[in-house]
């Protein structure tokens, strides 16, 4: 189990490579997207199996290394490669990487709902209805005709129903249409027209 030594030990080690370089966007990306990693300009380029603590990833297509530089305009910290359980990890070295962070000034702790919208994190909490109401308040444009609402594969149809009427409510302008979505991850994806 890691305690905080080893996430000081990773970070330590990491902002010793990065000066005063901070990133303000940061990306984990697969095989499918890991060439981005290669567009990042100015990189300083970290092999996974040079951080303290930090797991190599072993699947193919993926280079195991953070790069920290600039892509287009922003400021980035990109995973080029994870690891994954298939290879051998258990669950907590896979998300040694993304336990708890802060962006925008939002801390995000390990396990919690976030809520994104307008490209930016509006929401973060432990329960999934209250994230989506702050959410939608924040994106809440002056005229709303309609709030679509697709509810993923983990979510009953019950919950689902249930935070509907708490918009019908909160939101008493607008039409609330609930679909059934699937998507896995997503608990939830909104449309606001």
């Amino acid at each position: 189990s890691y305690t905080i030594e080893h996430y000081r030990a990773s970070a330590d080690f990491l902002r010793a490579r990065l000066g005063s370089f901070v990133p303000k966007v940061a990306m984990i990306l697969g095989s499918g997207l890991g060439y981005l990693g290669d567009q990042v300009e100015n990189p300083i380029a970290v092999d996974y199996k040079d951080i303290p603590n930090f797991k190599a990833s072993t699947a193919p297509g993926h280079k195991g290394r953070l790069v920290f530089g600039t892509l287009e305009g922003q400021k980035v910290a990109v995973m080029q490669g994870r690891m994954h359980h298939y290879e051998g990890y258990s669950y907590e070295e896979v998300t040694y990487a993304v336990r708890d962070t802060s962006i925008n000034g939002k801390v995000i702790k390990e396990g919690q709902m976030i809520g994104i919208g307008e490209g930016e994190i509006l929401a973060n909490g432990e329960d999934v209805e209250a994230v989506s109401m702050e959410m939608l308040e924040k994106m809440m444009p002056e005229t709303c005709a309609t709030i679509a609402v697709y509810y993923g594969e983990d979510v009953a149809q019950e919950d689902a129903e249930a935070l509907c009427a708490k918009l019908e409510e909160k939101f008493d302008c607008c039409v609330v249409e609930l679909h059934y979505g699937g998507q896995a991850i997503y608990s939830y994806i909104f449309s606001l027209e």
